[in-house]
């Protein structure tokens, strides 16, 4: 009876100290993803992570901070979460990552129903590509569009701009990272995979993070997830409100 009584106690202390604990978490700038607005952090990433965050009854906040200097203060427990990690060994090896993914890279090309080219014929004759913002850093996505000329849409609503631009004009492409067959349905465009595979993005976690605290991250994200409410959702509710 002791023993139990024990139990309880320390479980209501632990869960008590989870509770008052502000969480460092590190975000780097993405755009148009994460990024800042007058020194305030926004974007349908930071929407998205604050729900999961919410939902797991944990207090937190943010820090912008360039990314090697972030991988640095993770592994050094300086941070306790830093979101949009691509897995690699080397980072395995420095700290952790919560198992369920925030968001998975598709990268695709976004043109007109009435477009009906093959991807081969598209990347051969190349034109005008407008992307959301955001710079094209894969080596494998710059060779396949070494053909296009590429401007950068530059708006709070980066993704938005560039669909109204589309809709206007004729032969000319978009391009985006985030990307699935039913993604801009809604928009009524075509969109065209670059490639089968994918690349899965995760938060990252100080190994001196309290178990139950990773715990409860990785059951919001999944429940996210399982809802329909997952990154992909998050992006098209703040690209079109």
């Amino acid at each position: 009876m002791k023993n139990r009584l024990l139990f309880i106690v320390v479980t209501i202390f632990l869960s008590g100290l989870i509770q008052a604990k502000t969480l460092k978490v590190g975000v780097y700038s993405a755009y148009p993803h994460i990024f800042a607005v007058n020194e305030e952090i926004t974007g349908p990433a930071i929407n998205y992570i604050e729900e999961a965050l919410n939902q797991a009854g944990l207090k937190y906040e943010f820090k912008m901070i360039p990314i090697k200097r972030g991988l640095k203060q993770l592994e050094n427990d300086k941070l306790d979460l830093l979101i949009g990690l691509a897995k690699t060994q080397e980072r395995q090896d420095r700290f952790s990552f919560i198992k369920t993914p925030v968001a998975i890279s598709s990268p695709c090309l976004i043109t007109k129903k009435s477009n009906t080219l093959s991807k081969k014929q598209v990347l051969g004759l190349g034109g005008e590509l407008l992307i959301p913002g955001q710079f094209i850093t894969d080596k494998r996505v710059k060779e396949l569009l070494k053909k296009f000329k590429i401007a950068s849409v530059h708006d709070r609503k980066p993704l938005k701009a560039m669909m109204s631009i589309l809709t206007f004009k004729e032969d000319v492409y978009g391009y985006f990272q985030l990307c699935d067959e039913n993604f801009f349905d809604h928009y009524d465009f075509r969109t065209i995979p670059l490639f089968g595979l994918k690349t899965y993005y995760y938060i990252g976690h100080s190994r001196a993070l309290n178990p139950v605290i990773v715990q409860k991250v990785n059951k919001a994200l999944k429940d996210l997830n399982t809802k329909g409410s997952d990154y992909s959702y998050y992006f098209k509710k703040f690209s079109s409100e």
